[in-house]
């Protein structure tokens, strides 16, 4: 029993505590999994942007997107990088000032380190989706 207490300790704190990755970039960051409806009944993600956060995880190419998707999908992508993100913190400039490390602005992390840390701090949300798109009916004896 107390192996399965200490492993299980050892998960709990290890998902709490965060997670070293390292983004596209080269830079290394520590972050830990978000929960979009988590986000959402915590009133950080709004009931509007709720559907958007849905197909931020959902599609690849945004790229047929009409500009206004593509402004609420960076909305959402923003708020689950700055909720995912323990090290380095994003970060609001106040008055126009910079944040003095180790806070960092959003504007720091280029796009293909967004969508790193989107994917990264969905992980869970992906594994589930790719989990459902098995089709349980599917012979796969060959």
């Amino acid at each position: 029993m107390t192996d399965i207490r200490e492993r299980l300790t050892e998960q709990w704190t290890r998902r709490l505590t965060g997670e070293e990755i390292e983004l596209p970039s080269g830079v290394s960051v520590l972050i830990r999994p978000v929960s979009i409806l988590g986000l959402v009944e915590q009133g950080k993600i709004p009931n509007t942007l709720f559907g958007m956060s849905k197909k931020l995880l959902e599609e690849d190419d945004v790229s047929s997107k009409d500009p206004e998707e593509i402004k609420q999908m960076a909305e959402v992508a923003k708020i689950l990088v700055v909720e995912s993100l323990i090290f380095p913190k994003v970060v609001t400039p106040v008055d126009g000032v910079d944040p003095e490390f180790p806070n960092i602005r959003y504007s720091d992390l280029g796009d293909a380190d967004i969508a790193f840390l989107v994917q990264a701090a969905t992980r869970g949300l992906q594994e589930l989706k790719n989990f459902r798109t098995v089709d349980p009916t599917a012979d796969t004896t060959g």
